[in-house]
């Protein structure tokens, strides 16, 4: 690996190799940094907000301080897991889950 990433940087400098496990946890920060912030909280309250008027569901008073903390403490371990197994192809090769349980959700 070594000499193949020496021979890859003489034609392009910037290039850097690192492991399938790196891209998936790095890729998962990276989706989450889009859905954590604040607008993106308050943009996805919003949506709900429209959506129940539509329905006509009740809204509940201060509906949008009481949608963002229900959307803040949502627990991810579930999509997290279902993210790794689809990344990993763990349904193909059930033989390499054992070695991919250090990756675990990351706690920030």
């Amino acid at each position: 690996m070594v000499g193949a990433k020496m021979a890859a940087q003489r034609h392009e400098p910037s290039f850097e190799g690192c492991t399938a496990d790196q891209l998936f946890i790095e890729g998962w920060r990276k989706a989450l940094e889009d859905r954590v912030t604040n607008k993106a909280i308050q943009q996805k309250a919003e949506k709900i907000l429209t959506r129940m008027r539509e329905l006509s569901k009740p809204v509940p008073k201060k509906p949008h301080s009481k949608i963002k903390a229900k959307i803040k403490s949502l627990d991810m371990n579930g999509p997290f897991e279902m993210h790794k197994r689809k990344f990993f192809m763990l349904d193909l090769f059930p033989e390499v889950e054992e070695e991919l349980t250090w990756i675990t959700l990351p706690v920030e």
